[in-house]
């Protein structure tokens, strides 16, 4: 790159621009990180909750783990799994591998997005629940994956 294009480049990036970016794509990945822990949990609720499970119930139709929606599953056993995924610190260790990775920085914006999202789980919830059944999910499936397979192995 010659002189002339570093100057233009210099001129159009700011770095308050960056770091906006930066947080709001942080807070997005914490959001999903979030979302996933607390969906892991919804499922074990289901089977842990299941009248048909507990009896071992030959019949499929006596099983709410399998009737019921993804969704109904959020609805039912949402906020018991955000108190959860809360209590066993699943999104703060995903979350601080996910920034060491990527060599970024835990911004004192971000820490304070996670504060909110843990005071109240009814809400966190809702706002997770819609997260992940009406947004763009797949653009963050690759750094879940890594986060999985590292949750899993260490």
């Amino acid at each position: 790159m010659n002189s002339c294009e570093q100057v233009f480049w210099a001129k159009c990036l700011n770095v308050d621009e960056v770091v906006l970016w930066e947080i709001r794509n942080l807070c997005n990945l914490m959001n999903v990180i979030f979302s996933e822990a607390v969906d892991c949990q919804v499922h074990k609720l289901r089977k842990e909750k299941c009248c048909g499970c507990e009896v071992n119930h030959p019949s499929q139709k006596r099983h709410d783990c399998l009737t019921m929606s993804e969704e109904e599953g959020w609805i039912i056993h949402g906020s018991e799994a955000v108190k959860r995924v809360i209590e066993h610190q699943t999104v703060s260790k995903q979350f601080t591998e996910a920034i060491r990775v990527m060599k970024l920085d835990p911004h004192e914006h971000v820490i304070q997005h996670f504060k909110n999202l843990t005071k109240d789980p009814e809400t966190t919830a809702e706002f997770l629940k819609d997260l992940k059944f009406k947004s763009n999910f797949p653009e963050y499936q690759a750094i879940l994956g890594y986060l999985s397979y590292w949750s899993e192995e260490h």
